[in-house]
Order: structure tokens, then C-alpha cells, then sequence
């Protein structure tokens, strides 16, 4: 594959507007995000409102909340990658969902499109977050950007969920033998051979 990680991106949309943006891939460091994020950031944006929105703020869909991956190229060109879920299944990555869900009340409070303490359809649930659209509240606010989030340097790299289940893909193809030879037998008995010769040189 010619993608690189590094320039995919999550975009959580809610109400039809983007509140935050994160790096994908979250377990490593990018040092070259640091300082191009804020160009990425209006490349996103300009993608979102040009296309996503011109069909999803319509009401061409109905769901309002939803999350979508991205990729931006070499050529500056940002690609739609896949939609996910407005609910806590779908990873928040380098937000948690409930500063997500407070973004999303903020927003909706600086449109004027709900009171204080008023979680309408923001909170991040098992469901699809479709509920109830408000034309009210899709409102575009000019220079209001979503808050976009990139691993600053290696102290911020989160560790991969799925680490703890991997293990070397030799101890796979060994455990994994269908001749109903004792191939796997054979290879722990070499690894108890430097012990077991340790014990001879002590004795």
C-alpha cells in the first residue's frame, strides 16, 4: 500500500460540524505533524463542508452524528476513507468521548442552538446517533475550527490496544502445525536446552 499512516486522520462530527479531529494512527510519533496540523486541519475542513456536508447537512442522510477516517495525500488531496459510529465502540484515539461529547456542547451552545446542561443527541451511546435533527443548529461558523489533536512527541504515543495479543509469528506457524508432527514439542525442548546446560556448569 502506498498510504501512509501518518496522514490519516478521524474527523467526530456532530450536528453536521466537525468538533474534533485526531490522528489515526496513535501509536507513534510524527514529527512532521507537529508543524503542518494546522494546514491539514483546513484541508480537512475544506473537504468536509465542500463534499461530506453538501450531503450529509442537507438532509440527503439523516444521521447527524457520526464519525468518518480520512486521508490526505502528497498532493494535498484529502480522501474519504470510512464511516463509523457516533457511540464509544468507535475508538476516540487522542480524545476520550467525553471531552468529545463536551465539544460537541460547546459548539451547540456557541451556535445558539441549545442552554446550558442541554445534552441533546451529543452524549456517545450504544446507538447510531441519528435522533432528531434541528435545522437550527447547522449553522457553519467562518474560521471556527475543530480541535485537532496529533502526537506531539514520543511521550504522548499511546500504546496499541491489540499489543497484549500478539505474539512472534513463528510461536503462530508452530502452533498452528496440521501434519500432526511434534514440531512444537521439538522447538520447547531447544529452549529448555541453555537452561538445563546452565545447571551442568554450575554443578
Amino acid at each position: 500500500s502506498n498510504l501512509h499512516a501518518s496522514m490519516e486522520f478521524r474527523i467526530f462530527v456532530s450536528h453536521h460540524n466537525p468538533v474534533a479531529i485526531s490522528q489515526r494512527n496513535h501509536t507513534q510519533h510524527y514529527p512532521h505533524l507537529k508543524n503542518e496540523r494546522m494546514e491539514i486541519r483546513s484541508l480537512i475542513e475544506d473537504f468536509f463542508h465542500n463534499y461530506v456536508r453538501e450531503n450529509y447537512g442537507r438532509g440527503l442522510v439523516s444521521i447527524p452524528n457520526y464519525v468518518l477516517d480520512v486521508y490526505v495525500d502528497k498532493n494535498e488531496k484529502v480522501w474519504l476513507i470510512d464511516f463509523n459510529p457516533w457511540c464509544e465502540r468507535t475508538d476516540a484515539l487522542l480524545f476520550t468521548w467525553e471531552e468529545i461529547v463536551n465539544l460537541s456542547i460547546e459548539h451547540k451552545l456557541e451556535t445558539g442552538g441549545g442552554t446550558q446542561g442541554d445534552h441533546g443527541d451529543y452524549g456517545a451511546g450504544d446507538g447510531d446517533g441519528d435522533g432528531h435533527r434541528d435545522d437550527n443548529i447547522i449553522i457553519t461558523i467562518e474560521n471556527k475550527n475543530p480541535e485537532m489533536r496529533v502526537v506531539m512527541n514520543e511521550n504522548e504515543v499511546h500504546c496499541d490496544p491489540l499489543s497484549s495479543y500478539r505474539a512472534p509469528i513463528d510461536a503462530v506457524y508452530l502452533a498452528s502445525d496440521q501434519t500432526g508432527s511434534d514440531t512444537f514439542k521439538d522447538f520447547m525442548a531447544m529452549c529448555q536446552k541453555p537452561s538445563e546446560l546452565s545447571k551442568e556448569d554450575k554443578d
